[in-house]
């Protein structure tokens, strides 16, 4: 063993330290560096490293001949020889897959869940990447599935666990493809010639600050002659930290005291502000400089999408090195998007599909060469899934309406589309031309889109080579693109203005003075990784594998050495996540110099500014959108429904988007019958009811037999044979509120009330005249009951609520109207002729409340009524003066248009909005 460490303090950047050692041998015009190995932490580190020793050669004026430079992952394959080529990532998920398809049920099952036993080769990659992850982490530590079970079982405190065994099955089945394929297993390979001692090396070996390695990449360079030298990004004080390889050592890092001023802390209230922080020390770090002088580093990979995003909108551009994975370019995620599709034309995938911008256009276009004109697909589709719901869709459907024939020939396109695909089993590489005339399909201009496109050939490419013999589906072909499409990036060119984003492992090695790290929070930094499926912290601890200590450790060190080196460096963290969660400041940056208690204060009790840096003060292109005002109609109102007058109550700008701009919201992802659509169906069977000779009995039985033979019928014409499953459960509960209003109505009808009319409309119009003109008031009464005894109407609106609904407490809040509806009903029988006494109220089939009480009366004054009219009358008045003012963003009775209002502006106040 010839190994030695040099600590490079924190003076200059890694990456210049080991450009130094690796030149400081220089003794002529000749700088031959082919007998040095460097291993760097990552690739992005490689790559830089490769660009400094280019340029050291050139301003030198010397000739370089570099080094070999691998990443701490693959750099032992440089170090022993094997008989048969190694596979690579994908041949060894496909052979892990293969073995896992050939377990027994019952065992496939046990190991990954239910379900699996139908699965395809496809379906089994996640649980493939699973265990070859397992495999090549235990294996890393020296162990194999056989000894970490009988170590586990051997610490006690559970029963054993069944599923080691069938992972050493799976194993060995593992190996059987390989070697079927002539392939041999990288990890067993790198133990094998370890065992043999067949490890050696022609020249020195480098390690540039790589703060981890395996057990098993330990033993391989402990086994070397060749010299070892292993350059560590810390001062030699601190060399206590660190074991022989240079490697970080949890227990010192654990106790190091990081003290860390609060002046390089910021607090953002959430992502989105923490991203306008950013941009705000982003033009302090660079003043005078260049933006290249600054790194973005960011420690949780979601959140680059979101700051690239609010970057955008400030004129800025970030740029990550490690590119954009394969599976989340929009040809790959139309792939996908179609395999979901060819799966059993689920009415959600269909829609997901619609909705994807490329295939909408591609719809829209067959459509109008169909019928000749233009068709608004995406609302039509989203009209008929809010009415109907479907499960599935199908071309044959019997659904009536314009849009139920829309769906019918979207599911006639997509079905033509994804023909080519349901021909029969074929080797990948015959089904590589169907792909590539699939996308071209939709992506008509291919060069928008080269190079994802070409990707995606390759990576067809190889899937075809390794799998030569293997017949597969259309579907399934589908499939393993998208699986596979997760191991491949795509790197995008830098150009000059753009700002470098890096992840935080990959912070460590870069040479810039300034940096910005984002995301400092407790859930990301120190990362921790716990539930795992197969081995439990304790057991990691015990089984000597990375666990949470350890990349606290790591974590700790990256931000130490960051914190030192640096001559300007801000760290961020948020107080709440994207959807609101709170967050808390990670620990790492939770401890520090200074009084603790001030400590405690700024970074957890500190109150921020509204929109910290805040939305209010942010320049326009970063603000959130604002609201137009209202503009005075072209055709003044001449119609409103009893109901929207609460609306105008609530909101009067709401009550313009609704029944002036007549837009309303649509959303296809519903699962189960909203409110709406569970009440619509619910009055229709009443109101039929009302109208059948059932309407007049007084027997219980008959009443519910009547009940439930209208709601089936009804049920299957809303929402045909294929309904989402909700709603069967939903059907048996609307059954249950209708069997308590079976034992109302036997009552009712008992007293002697007879239903005179369901779902009524006056034949004369009942208007309101105002000195700026007369509006109609429009609405049907769902059930008039008479009774010939008292000469006395009863005015009824159904209410499917959960709970009965008291009239008063509905219309009437602290002496304030807040609903018309009842009130003008009384109005509008008035008007169309009605005598005697007129009471207005509620039938409430409820889920809660016995059956006598769902019927709740309402006994107004007559100055309330007068009151009532009265104010119909100048909210009538407002409307047609156009009076539209917002009311505040949250309201009593929530609308489709509030998330309108959240944290936006209003572009003017006027005569007509504010």
């Amino acid at each position: 063993m010839n190994i030695k460490c040099v600590y490079c303090g924190y003076k200059r950047p890694i990456l210049e330290s080991t450009v130094n050692y690796l030149t400081e041998q220089l003794r002529s015009n000749l700088l031959d560096l082919s007998d040095t190995l460097v291993v760097v932490p990552g690739g992005r580190a490689g790559r830089r490293l490769k660009e400094r020793l280019a340029l050291y050669a050139r301003d030198n004026n010397i000739v370089l001949i570099p080094p070999q430079i691998k990443t701490a992952g693959l750099f032992p394959e440089e170090l022993y020889k094997t008989g048969y080529p190694l596979a690579t990532q994908q041949e060894s998920l496909l052979a892990w897959a293969e073995a896992l398809r050939g377990l027994d049920s019952k065992s496939l099952v046990l190991l990954a869940g239910e379900g699996s036993e139908r699965a395809g080769i496809s379906e089994l990659i996640p649980m493939a990447r699973t265990v070859s992850s397992l495999w090549r982490e235990l294996s890393g530590a020296g162990l194999d599935f056989k000894s970490a079970g009988e170590r586990i079982n051997a610490l006690g405190g559970a029963p054993p666990d069944p599923r080691w065994e069938i992972l050493e099955e799976v194993f060995s089945e593992y190996l059987s493809v390989l070697h079927k394929n002539s392939l041999e297993d990288r990890d067993l390979a790198r133990k094998a010639a370890l065992a043999e001692k067949n490890l050696h090396f022609d020249g020195k070996i480098v390690l540039s600050s790589v703060r981890d390695l395996t057990f098993i990449q330990k033993e391989m360079l402990r086994a070397l002659d060749s010299p070892v030298a292993s350059l560590v990004f810390a001062e030699e004080s601190e060399k206590a930290g660190f074991d022989e390889l240079g490697c970080i050592k949890p227990e010192y890092w654990a106790e190091y005291d990081l003290n860390i001023s609060l002046d390089n802390i910021l607090c953002a209230a959430d992502p989105y502000d923490q991203a306008l922080l950013a941009i705000d020390a982003l033009q302090k770090f660079s003043s005078g400089t260049d933006c290249s002088e600054v790194i973005i580093g960011y420690t949780d990979a979601r959140s680059f999408k979101y700051f690239d995003t609010v970057f955008n909108e400030a004129n800025l551009k970030l740029h990550d090195p490690a590119g954009r994975p394969l599976s989340e370019t929009r040809p790959l995620q139309l792939l996908k998007k179609l395999y979901a599709v060819s799966r059993g034309y689920r009415a959600h995938d269909i829609y997901d599909l619609v909705r994807f911008p490329e295939f909408e256009n591609y719809l829209n276009e067959e459509l109008a060469l169909k019928r000749n004109a233009k068709v608004s697909v995406l609302s039509l589709l989203d009209s008929f899934q809010m009415e109907r719901l479907q499960a599935l869709l199908d071309e044959k459907s019997s659904f009536n309406g314009f849009a139920a024939e829309i769906v019918r020939e979207i599911v006639s396109v997509i079905k033509e589309l994804l023909k080519p695909f349901s021909t029969g089993k074929y080797e990948m590489a015959e089904w590589i031309p169907a792909v590539q005339e699939l996308l071209l399909t939709i992506y008509t201009n291919p060069g928008e889109y080269e190079k994802e496109l070409r990707a995606i050939s390759g990576l067809c490419d190889s899937l075809a080579e390794s799998l030569t013999g293997t017949e597969l589906g259309g579907a399934d072909a589908l499939a393993l693109i998208a699986a596979f499409s997760e191991d491949h990036s795509l790197a995008y060119d830098l150009h000059a203005d753009d700002i470098e984003a890096l992840g935080w492992l990959e912070l460590q090695h870069e040479d810039v003075p300034a940096m910005i790290v984002c995301g400092l929070n407790e859930e990301y930094v120190p990362q921790s990784v716990n539930g795992d499926q197969f081995l439990t912290e304790s057991v990691r601890k015990q089984l000597g594998l990375t666990d949470n200590e350890r990349r606290y450790a790591r974590d700790k060190f990256i931000l130490a050495s960051l914190v030192k080196s640096l001559d300007q460096i801000a760290l961020l963290y948020c107080r709440s996540a994207f959807d609101g969660t709170p967050l808390l400041p990670s620990r790492l940056i939770a401890k520090g110099e200074g009084d603790l208690t001030a400590r405690v204060k700024k970074l957890y009790l500190e109150e921020l500014p509204f929109r910290v840096a805040g939305r209010e003060e942010a320049p326009p292109e970063l603000r959130t959108w604002e609201i137009p005002p209202a503009v005075h109609p072209a055709q003044p109102v001449s119609r409103i429904p009893v109901t929207a007058f609460r609306s105008y109550i609530e909101c009067p700008y709401r009550f313009y988007l609704r029944h002036v701009l007549n837009l309303e919201s649509a959303d296809d992802t519903v699962q189960e019958m909203d409110a709406r659509v569970f009440g619509t169906l619910g009055h229709s069977v009443l109101a039929e009811f009302g109208k059948s000779a059932a309407a007049s009995e007084t027997r219980y039985a008959l009443i519910v037999e009547a009940l439930s033979e209208i709601l089936d019928r009804k049920f299957k014409d809303n929402f045909g044979e294929t309904p989402l499953a909700a709603l069967l459960i939903q059907r048996e509960q609307l059954r249950a509120r209708l069997k308590k209003f079976a034992a109302w109505q036997s009552m009712r009808a008992a007293e002697g009330y007879i239903i005179r009319h369901t779902e009524f409309e006056p034949e004369k119009s009942f208007t309101i005249e105002t000195e700026k003109g007369k509006v109609e008031i429009s609405g049907r009464i769902d059930r008039i009951d008479f009774n010939p005894e008292t000469n006395s109407w009863q005015v009824f609106d159904y209410k499917f609520s959960e709970s009965i609904k008291e009239p008063r407490k509905s219309h009437i809040q602290k002496g304030e109207w807040i609903d018309l509806q009842l009130p003008l009903y009384y109005w509008m029988l008035r008007e169309a002729g009605f005598e005697g006494k007129i009471k207005t109220g509620y039938i409430s089939p409820a889920a809660t409340g016995k059956a006598e009480e769902i019927c709740t009366l309402a006994d107004w004054s007559e100055d309330e009524l007068k009151s009532a009219l009265e104010l119909a009358s100048a909210i009538v008045t407002s409307v047609l003066e156009g009076k539209f003012k917002p009311a505040a963003a949250r309201l009593r009775f929530p609308t489709d248009f509030d998330l309108l209002f959240d944290g936006a502006g209003f572009v003017a106040e006027g005569a007509h909005g504010s």
